[in-house]
């Protein structure tokens, strides 16, 4: 969200705060005057709270019960839903211009761009220019985050104000959130299942790494040694050699054939790259 849109959105709560005081001490006529002054204050977009004051719902058995419907129009209906219902009362120039920005946002709920001339329909503008005009202003205002494209007359959406949600929609609207907290849950329970994966391959990782530092040292340590052995017999150095790197003395089935080909690793080189080898001796 942008610096201007939580700018303007704080001017909201601010526009409805002051709205939502003066209703205390009003009642009758003075409700419907505070009606038609939220429908055309610039700064107010959410009217939820409003409709649901008691003094507010007490217009629907009055004369003046249009008025509840103007205000129940302006926090959930469109421009559309206005020009349906003639028992409404006349809109003026600022509270039309709100309403059909009200209808732009609930338009791009359904998709996340929107054809200009699908916006020029639905809100009965013949000129480019004035949608354009209408568009911008409603980015201004914080409603909408978007990018005119005016070369393929269309809007590009990527922030949208939420509005109020009817009472009868409550049911769907929470449904929503059960499923989308169901699946955040799946998904944790999986990440915790590849943590745990990850730390059991990072311990065998580490217990490999030990053994082969382990090798590394005693090869290490079996080179140094022969080194000193220096006037060791050559094949008893290899012989060890062998032993200490895990070859041991493999032999072949004719033992004869195993002293003439030798122990150790030139034996276990000699016997694998002839007959092969069958084991190591059990005493």
């Amino acid at each position: 969200m942008s610096s201007q849109t939580v700018t303007e959105v704080t001017n909201g709560g601010r526009a409805l705060e002051k709205f939502m005081i003066l209703s205390k001490q009003a009642k009758g006529k003075a409700c419907v005057e505070l009606i038609k002054k939220a429908c055309a204050e610039p700064e107010l977009f959410v009217f939820g709270e409003l409709v649901n004051l008691p003094q507010i719902q007490a217009l629907k058995s009055t004369e003046d019960a249009s008025y509840l419907q103007l205000l129940e129009l302006f926090a959930y209906g469109t421009y559309q839903d206005y020009k349906k219902n003639s028992k409404l009362p006349k809109l003026t120039e600022p509270q039309l211009k709100k309403l059909k920005m009200l209808t732009i946002v609930s338009m791009t709920y359904k998709s996340k761009v929107v054809k200009y001339e699908d916006l020029q329909k639905e809100l009965e503008i013949q000129s480019v220019r004035e949608l354009e005009d209408l568009i911008i202003e409603a980015i201004y205002s914080g409603l909408i985050e978007a990018k005119l494209d005016h070369k393929n007359k269309r809007l590009d959406i990527s922030n949208v104000m939420g509005r109020d949600v009817k009472p009868d929609e409550l049911g769907g609207v929470l449904d929503i959130f059960t499923q989308w907290f169901n699946l955040t849950e799946q998904l944790l329970e999986s990440l915790d299942e590849k943590s745990k994966f990850s730390v059991l391959m990072f311990e065998a990782n580490e217990d490999h790494k030990k053994e082969v530092e382990k090798k590394i040292t005693d090869t290490t340590n079996l080179v140094k040694l022969s080194m000193k052995n220096n006037k060791m017999d050559p094949r008893q150095r290899e012989l060890i050699a062998g032993q200490q790197m895990g070859f041991g003395d493999y032999y072949d089935d004719d033992d004869d054939e195993r002293k003439d080909q030798g122990s150790g690793l030139m034996g276990f080189g000699k016997r694998f790259m002839g007959k092969g080898f069958h084991g190591r001796r059990n005493n």
